[in-house]
C-alpha cells in the first residue's frame, strides 16, 4: 500500500535460491520484470552481514506508469520512490535483525 496510488498486487517469481547465501525474486513478468529483489547474507565470523537490494527494471513498474503521466515531475517522482524503498527495505532489515537477536 502507497498513501497516494493505494494498494496492488504484483506477481512475484523465486529466480534465486541458495541457502543460506542468497534469496531472490522478481515481480511482474519473469522475462522482463518490473524489480529483482535480493536477500543477501555473508558470514563474517561472528556477525552475519544481510544486505537486502533492489534492482528496477528492464520491465515497466508502477514507477514507470507515474514518470510517463507527468514527465515534469520525474526526478521528484523517482527520489520520492528512492526514499520509500530505502525507508521500507531499513524497516525490513531491522526486523530481521530484531528476530534474529532474540
Amino acid at each position: 500500500t502507497h498513501p497516494q496510488i493505494g494498494s496492488w498486487e504484483v506477481p512475484c517469481t523465486v529466480d534465486v535460491y541458495d541457502p543460506p547465501k542468497h534469496f531472490g525474486w522478481r515481480t511482474g513478468d519473469p522475462n522482463n520484470p518490473s524489480a529483482r529483489w535480493r536477500f543477501e547474507l555473508e558470514n563474517r565470523g561472528n556477525t552475519t552481514r544481510l544486505r537486502f537490494r533492489m534492482i528496477l527494471g528492464p520491465g515497466p513498474s508502477g514507477l514507470t506508469v507515474a514518470v510517463d503521466q507527468r514527465p515534469d515531475k520525474a526526478t521528484k517522482i523517482i527520489s520520492g520512490r528512492v526514499a520509500d524503498l530505502a525507508a521500507n527495505m531499513t524497516k525490513v532489515i531491522e526486523g530481521v535483525k530484531n528476530q534474529a537477536q532474540q
